[in-house]
């Protein structure tokens, strides 16, 4: 076994439920080591006291977050597993181990290296086991927001000092094409290593920008109506084994990029709301129920056919797709793995599409903001399912840094400055 953490949900009794119920777990910081395979207790704040019911450990990394109300805090999320239920109980009980429990084993989801903590939680959990959630919290569900200092004595600890590996400073792309010092280019060739909720095992990156073009709406003429194609910069195949009904995911990558040329905020207001906007809403329209029915079987069917001669053409990717085909359906014979994952990707285009935003800059208010127009567009509803479908919407922010110094290689944290 990993290591053994506590995640505190603060006082959202909401967050706490939402976490258990989609399996999935946030963190507001990176561990410097362990992870996957950790142990971690659920806990939450209710009338002053740290009530935990939940036991689990913590599977992949996953971009994929719940509608937490304060998902912007939590810069690492985690499927979970192996989830385990007990009577509430209150970690106060640790106070035994020390009279600081609250920051020493609960502040920062910490790796718990106090062995008689350990056993505390461990014993008191399994003495309490039982079969389902303790579900009388949800009565308790209000909007308090999550606060700092909920913990009883919970006073800085100097046990984890920072380290620092250097210096850097933050430098504008020059622009999104640049071939040496432009947005898409550099993440398309660092891709795996920069994002690591997207892994390539698990992944298809296709960084075609001419490949996938929508047709466009035709006017009464036969003539395409100017502003109507669109063309993504990349492609994104994600597998997701634990969705058992849609295990693909389509992502659709916009690239876009202020750089050298855009740097006055009215000018990348105007530029945000113009050209990023309205390119995202149509890639949205394309496979959503709001555009033509035969229109978007066209669509998708041209995709599909461009997508499988792309993998049949790389043996790397053919092999990875045999590999994904039989991890979902173990029976299957060789000669029908191509025509099972052409099924998979058109369910992926009608029921689970993605759009992603790869940019310079963004603030929380603006994303939040295209995240609800791209939320407006429906996708097919599922027959097994009443909650409503629609594309989903990520933004990723990425920075260009340029060393300084270098001066401790094997820490974790680095200074880095944006001259204005």
């Amino acid at each position: 076994m990993g290591h053994v953490r506590i995640l505190h949900c603060g006082k959202s009794i909401k967050n706490y439920y939402l976490c258990i119920e989609s399996c999935i777990v946030g963190f507001t910081q990176r561990f410097s080591s362990g992870g996957t395979g950790d142990q971690i207790y659920i806990a939450v704040n209710v009338n002053g006291k740290s009530l935990c019911g939940v036991r689990a450990l913590l599977g992949e990394i996953t971009d994929q977050r719940p509608e937490w109300e304060d998902s912007e805090r939590y810069i690492r999320c985690y499927k979970i597993k192996n989830l385990e239920f007990c009577e509430l109980f209150d970690l106060s009980i640790l106070r035994k181990v020390d009279k600081r429990w609250g920051a020493k084993f609960i502040l920062s989801s910490k790796s718990i290296n106090v062995q008689k903590a350990i056993s505390t939680l461990e014993k008191k959990f399994n003495s309490s086991k039982c079969d389902t959630l303790d579900l009388s919290l949800i009565t308790c569900i209000n909007t308090v927001p999550v606060e700092d200092g909920i913990y009883e004595d919970n006073k800085t600890i100097n046990d984890e000092k920072i380290q620092l590996l250097g210096t850097f400073e933050t430098v504008r792309f020059k622009n999104e094409t640049d071939p040496n010092k432009g947005l898409e280019g550099l993440v398309n060739q660092n891709f795996y290593d920069l994002f690591e909720s997207i892994t390539e095992d698990k992944n298809i990156l296709i960084p075609k920008n001419r490949l996938f073009i929508t047709k466009g709406v035709r006017d009464s003429n036969h003539k395409i109506i100017p502003g109507t194609k669109s063309i993504p910069d990349a492609l994104l195949i994600t597998l997701d084994q634990d969705n058992v009904r849609l295990p693909i995911r389509i992502n659709l990558i916009e690239y876009e990029c202020y750089g050298e040329n855009k740097t006055g905020e009215a000018q990348k207001k105007a530029y945000l709301g113009q050209v990023i906007l309205k390119q995202l809403m149509k890639f949205a329209s394309t496979f959503s129920v709001t555009t033509d029915y035969q229109l978007r079987q066209t669509t998708i069917e041209n995709w599909i056919s461009k997508i499988m001669n792309y993998i049949n053409s790389n043996e790397t990717l053919n092999n990875k797709i045999n590999t994904w085909v039989k991890t979902l359906n173990p029976l299957i014979k060789e000669s029908g793995i191509d025509r099972y994952f052409e099924q998979e990707l058109k369910k992926a285009f009608r029921f689970n599409l993605q759009i992603i935003l790869i940019i310079d800059e963004m603030t929380v208010e603006d994303k939040k903001f295209i995240e609800r127009v791209i939320n407006s567009y429906p996708l097919e509803q599922p027959v097994w399912t009443i909650k409503p479908n629609s594309i989903q919407f990520k933004c990723y922010v990425v920075k260009l840094q340029q060393v300084f110094k270098v001066f401790n290689p094997s820490e974790n944290y680095a200074l880095t400055l944006q001259e204005f």
